[in-house]
C-alpha cells in the first residue's frame, strides 16, 4: 500500500457529522464549470477527476481517492467512481456502468460531471431509494445480470439491498461484489453473512423466528479484505500500538467473488438423490419381486380374483380414472379394481407409475393440456371423447392437478355433451368460483358464512393501502397480521410468503417492496394470519350432496395422513361447512371438494365451549391425497356409482356421508428417508443440527415404517412404487443435473416445486 503526496491529499475531515451534503456538492459542481480551462476538460475523464481532485485538497469530499480507485469501482455521491470506472470499462470494451443515487440533487452533479467527462455512453445514472431502482431496472428487463455490484452508500442498507440482488438472480457464480467502508464506520451484519457458509445461513433461517431471513442462502462468497488510504492519506502501520485509534483513519473495502455454489448444491442434491435410487434398487426389487410371487400364489388359492368383490361383476362398468401419477389417482384406480370394475387410466405424464398397475386394464398417454402461455384443449378434449367411445366408458372420474383443474372443467362440459357419460368434474363456473382464493372467499362471504379478512391486491401500493386501513404500517400490540398469499398458483411465491406489518413502518415498506408483481405471476391476497392448527378436508359431492368425507390436520406440504375421528366437534363443523357448500352449489353439482381450515380461538355453544372457531382460507375443487384414507372402505366405489343412478324421490333427504374404515396412518417411505433420515445428516455435516437431533429424526421415521402404511406401494400391486422410485424420480433427478431447479418435492403428486 503505497502513501498519497502531499499534492494527493484531501482536506482533512471535518469533526462531527457535517462533512457531506451541506452544499459542498454543488460548491464542486460551480468549481468544475466556472474553470477557465474547463472545455479542455470536456471528453477527458482524467482531467474531470483532477478537477474533483483539486476541489477535495481544498474542502473534503466523500470521495474513494486514487488509491482506493485502483482496487475497487463505486458509484454515486459526486460521480468520481462513476467517472474513474466507467473510463476503465469503456477502455476494457465493457458494456453498461449504473450508477445508483438517492438523492436527487446528487444525481444532477453527477450526470453533468459525466457528461463532462464525455461518458453519458456508457454510465447511466438512476436516482431513486436503491432497492426501488434495482426492482424497477429487473422488472423492466434493463438489469438481469451484474458482473460487478459495488456497495457505497446508506451502509444499513448493504445487507438488505445485497439480499435482494441476490433474490432478483442478479448476483450469480461469478459475479463479483465488493463493499466499501465495511471497517470504517463498520458493518457486522454484512460481513457476518458474506463470510457465512450455506448452513450458518440455513441455520440462521431456522433459529430466526416469523420473518424469513431472504437472500440465497445457496450463495457463498469467497472474501478479501483490502486495506487502503482514505484520500486524506493518512498511514497506518499493522504493529502500531495505537492501532484501535488509527483504525478509524483506515478505510477497508471487502473484495468477495461468487462461487458457483448455487449450481454446485443444485448439482449435488440431485447426484445424490439420483445415487441413493441406484442403491435401493436391488432391495425394492427384491421386494417387488417377492409381493408378486406371494399375490400370484395368494390368488390362486382363491376362487375369485378380487378381494372385495360383493357381487358387483354382475353390473360391472368402466371407469376412467386420470391423474394416475399422483397417490390419489392411482388410489381411485385401485379401489375400482378391488371392486370388480373395468379402470381405464390416463394421464399427461409420460412416465406416470399408473401404467404401471396392475389395477389398470389399459392406459393412455394424454396430450398436455396447456402450451406455454396458451391453452390450447382441443387435443386434449378430442383425447378424451377418443378414449371414452373407444372403450366405451361409463364414468370419469377425475383427478386433476392443480394446473389442470379448469382445463379438465371445460373438457367435462364437451365430453358430457358429445358422449352422455356421467362426470366425476366439477364444471368451468365452479372451479371458476372456489378455485382462487379471493373468488372463494367472497362465495363464502356472500353465503353468510364466517371468513378471515381478506382482500385481493394486485400492486405494491395496493397491499400499503390495504395496511393503512387495518391497523397501520407498524406492528402494534395485538393487532392483526395478514399473510401475503399467491392467488394462484405460484411455486415460489407459495414458500415465500412475508407476514405484515413489520415493527416498523419503514421495515413493511421495505419488505413490500420485494414482493414480485410480475406480469406473469399471479396476483396475491392479503389474508388475516391466524395462529392456529391448519386442518383440511376431502369431500364426494353427488348431486350437492355430500356422500364421503374425511378431514384431518394440514402442513404447507402434506406428506403425513391421519384422520380425525368422524364423531369429533371439529369434523362435524368442517363436514357442515362442506355440507352448506354443497348445497349451495345446488343438485347439479357432482364433483369433488376440498377445503383448507385454520382455528382460531374457541367457540361459544349452549354446552360452554366446543372448540376452535374454525376459518376457511382457502377451497381445492378437486380430489385431495386424503382420499387414501379411504383404502379399507370398499363402500366408496358405490357411492361413485351412485351418480349413475337416476336420482329417486328420496335422495332429497340426505344421508349421513360414509366416512372412512379403520383408515390407519399414511406417508411416502421415499419422501421420508430423505426429510427424516439423510437431510439431518447433511445438517449434521453442515453444523447445523446435533447428534442427539439426528437420532430424534431417525427415531421417527422407524415409528412411520412401524406404524404407517405407505401411500404408493401395494403388496399385491408393487409395481407403481418400484417404477415411482427407479424410473420415474431418476429420470427428473437426471434431468435436473443438466438444468432447471426445485425447491422441495411432493413424492405423493410427482410434483417439483420451482424457485424463483
Amino acid at each position: 500500500m503505497s502513501t498519497l503526496t502531499a499534492q494527493e491529499r484531501y482536506a482533512a475531515q471535518e469533526n462531527g457529522e457535517n462533512y457531506w451534503n451541506d452544499g459542498r456538492e454543488h460548491e464542486l459542481l460551480d468549481f468544475i464549470m466556472n474553470k477557465p480551462n474547463v472545455e479542455e476538460l470536456r471528453g477527458s475523464p482524467e482531467r474531470v477527476l483532477e478537477a474533483i481532485d483539486d476541489f477535495g485538497s481544498k474542502k473534503y469530499l466523500m470521495n474513494i481517492g486514487k488509491e482506493k480507485g485502483k482496487i475497487v469501482e463505486l458509484g454515486g455521491y459526486v460521480g468520481y467512481s462513476a467517472i474513474l470506472f466507467g473510463d476503465a470499462l469503456r477502455k476494457a470494451g465493457g458494456h453498461e456502468y449504473r450508477s445508483l443515487e438517492a438523492n436527487a440533487p446528487f444525481g444532477t452533479i453527477i450526470r453533468a460531471l459525466v457528461d463532462l467527462a464525455g461518458l453519458s455512453d456508457i454510465v447511466r445514472v438512476e436516482v431513486g431509494l436503491s432497492h426501488e431502482s434495482l426492482n424497477k431496472l429487473h422488472s423492466q428487463q434493463q438489469l438481469e445480470h451484474v458482473d460487478m455490484l459495488f456497495l457505497d452508500h446508506f451502509k444499513p442498507a448493504y445487507l438488505p439491498d445485497l439480499k435482494l440482488c441476490e433474490e432478483l438472480k442478479l448476483i450469480q457464480p461469478g459475479s463479483v461484489l465488493v463493499a466499501d467502508n465495511v471497517i470504517k464506520p463498520g458493518n457486522p451484519p454484512y460481513l457476518e453473512y458474506v463470510r457465512s457458509s450455506t448452513a450458518e445461513k440455513r441455520g440462521g433461517q431456522k433459529q430466526g423466528a416469523g420473518e424469513k431471513l431472504g437472500g440465497d442462502p445457496d450463495l457463498v462468497y469467497e472474501s478479501t479484505l483490502i486495506e487502503s488510504f482514505e484520500p486524506t492519506g493518512i498511514p497506518v502501520k499493522a504493529s502500531s500500538p495505537a492501532l484501535h485509534s488509527s483504525i478509524k483513519r483506515l478505510s477497508c473495502t471487502e473484495v468477495l467473488h461468487v462461487r458457483s455454489i448455487p449450481t454446485m448444491w443444485h448439482f449435488f442434491k440431485n447426484l445424490v438423490l439420483l445415487l441413493v435410487t441406484f442403491v435401493f434398487l436391488p432391495i425394492n426389487t427384491l421386494i417387488v419381486a417377492l409381493s408378486s410371487v406371494w399375490h400370484a400364489v395368494a390368488e390362486a388359492a382363491r376362487s375369485q380374483t378380487r378381494i372385495e368383490d360383493s357381487g358387483d361383476a354382475l353390473n360391472r362398468v368402466t371407469v376412467l380414472v386420470t391423474g394416475m401419477n399422483m397417490a390419489k389417482g392411482l388410489s381411485l384406480a385401485r379401489m375400482f379394481h378391488r371392486r370388480g370394475h373395468r379402470v381405464i387410466g390416463a394421464d399427461c405424464q409420460p412416465l406416470s407409475i399408473g401404467r404401471l398397475s396392475c389395477a389398470v386394464d389399459k392406459f393412455y398417454i394424454l396430450p398436455p393440456p396447456v402450451v406455454p402461455g396458451i391453452i390450447s384443449l382441443s387435443n386434449y378434449a378430442e383425447a378424451f371423447q377418443d378414449i371414452i367411445q373407444k372403450e366405451d366408458v361409463d364414468l370419469w372420474v377425475s383427478v386433476s392437478d392443480v394446473n389442470t383443474a379448469i382445463e379438465d372443467a371445460f373438457v367435462k362440459e364437451a365430453v358430457e355433451t358429445s358422449t352422455g357419460i356421467q362426470c366425476i368434474q366439477p364444471d368451468a363456473e365452479v372451479i371458476a368460483k372456489l378455485h382462487e382464493k379471493d373468488a372463494f372467499i367472497k362465495h363464502t362471504e356472500d353465503m353468510g358464512l364466517q371468513v378471515p379478512i381478506s382482500e385481493s391486491v394486485s400492486s405494491k401500493e395496493d397491499i400499503v393501502s390495504f395496511l393503512n386501513r387495518h391497523g397501520g404500517l407498524a406492528r402494534e400490540t395485538n393487532s392483526n397480521i395478514f399473510i401475503v398469499k399467491p392467488n394462484g398458483v405460484d411455486d415460489a411465491a407459495r414458500f415465500d410468503r412475508p407476514f405484515l406489518p413489520l415493527q416498523s413502518a419503514a421495515e413493511t415498506l421495505v419488505r413490500v417492496d420485494r414482493i414480485p408483481f410480475a406480469p406473469s405471476k399471479s396476483a396475491y391476497i392479503m389474508q388475516e394470519y391466524i395462529d392456529g392448527k391448519e386442518y383440511c378436508t376431502h369431500a364426494l359431492i353427488i348431486r350437492g350432496h355430500v356422500r364421503a368425507f374425511v378431514a384431518c390436520e394440514s402442513a404447507e406440504v402434506l406428506l403425513h395422513y391421519e384422520a380425525l375421528p368422524s364423531d369429533s366437534p371439529l369434523t362435524q363443523k368442517m363436514l357442515d361447512f362442506t355440507t352448506k357448500q354443497a348445497e349451495a352449489l345446488g343438485p347439479t353439482f357432482t364433483g369433488h371438494l376440498s377445503f383448507d381450515f385454520l382455528a382460531k380461538g374457541s367457540s361459544p355453544s349452549e354446552k360452554g365451549f366446543d372448540g376452535p372457531i374454525l376459518l376457511p382460507i382457502e377451497c381445492n375443487p378437486r380430489v385431495h391425497t386424503a382420499t387414501v384414507l379411504f383404502e379399507n372402505t370398499p363402500e366408496l366405489v358405490d357411492e361413485y356409482l351412485s351418480a349413475l343412478s337416476v336420482p329417486s324421490a328420496t335422495e332429497s333427504i340426505p344421508k349421513p356421508p360414509l366416512f372412512p374404515r379403520n383408515p390407519g396412518q399414511y406417508y411416502w417411505i421415499a419422501q421420508d428417508f430423505v426429510d427424516y433420515v439423510l437431510y439431518p445428516v447433511y445438517d449434521l455435516f453442515c453444523g447445523a443440527s446435533s447428534l442427539p437431533m439426528v437420532l430424534s429424526s431417525w427415531l421417527e421415521f422407524g415409528r412411520h415404517v412401524l406404524y404407517s402404511k405407505d401411500g404408493t406401494y401395494a403388496a399385491w400391486d408393487p409395481l407403481p412404487f418400484w417404477w415411482m422410485c427407479h424410473v420415474f424420480w431418476p429420470v427428473q433427478f437426471a434431468r435436473h443435473l443438466v438444468h432447471g431447479s426445485w425447491t422441495k418435492i411432493n413424492v405423493s403428486t410427482g410434483k417439483m416445486f420451482k424457485g424463483r
